[in-house]
């Protein structure tokens, strides 16, 4: 879509820039204060019945906690590693969209829910309908990168950054108990 795009267009200016650079690509984040589909869907959970699947749910994510690439940009920023590198930032597991479903309903002590599948073809024309109208959550560019295959290996970042990543599993009860995660509507 526009924004991948657009944040490639961004990405091959500083590459052709006179200057080092560092290039920090971060996974799905989650645990930040603006707008998060992690804690989105935990509270859609909470509060639903019955939940959208875009297509059969098997595209991976590895959700990275917000602290975790605030913690590496800092130190790329103070240590200034091997200049002219790109990086992934992404959480330690891979999960299919289907098991942060079952992750999030665990977690939460929540039955399962009842998943209806949204064809893509489908779910694209329903979001851009919505985009236009101004309701929901979600933006067209967000279906072809919920489905891009995208590098979750962090090896070098680890080296380089001391990048070492929460689990989702170990981060996400406390970010609930902090109140991170949006509240229910009763």
């Amino acid at each position: 879509g526009a924004y991948a795009a657009s944040k490639e267009r961004a990405e091959e200016v500083v590459k052709r820039s006179d200057l080092p650079w560092t290039i920090l690509r971060p996974a799905e984040v989650y645990g930040g204060t603006g707008s998060d589909q992690i804690l989105s869907l935990a509270a859609d959970l909470r509060r639903r019945q019955v939940i959208p699947i875009l297509g059969d749910g098997s595209y991976k994510l590895s959700p990275v906690l917000a602290d975790d690439v605030v913690e590496a940009l800092l130190y790329a920023i103070e240590f200034t590693p091997i200049p002219n590198k790109t990086y992934v930032l992404a959480g330690p597991e891979e999960f299919t969209y289907l098991e942060i479903v079952e992750v999030l309903e665990t977690l939460q002590d929540l039955p399962h829910r009842r998943q209806v599948r949204i064809p893509i073809t489908l779910a694209k024309v329903l979001i851009r309908g919505l985009a236009m109208l101004g309701i929901g959550r979600f933006v067209p560019d967000q279906v072809p990168r919920l489905l891009l295959e995208k590098s979750s290996d962090s090896s070098a970042a680890a080296v380089d950054l001391q990048f070492k990543p929460t689990r989702f599993e170990d981060a996400l009860p406390l970010l609930l108990q902090r109140g991170m995660a949006p509240p229910t509507e009763n």
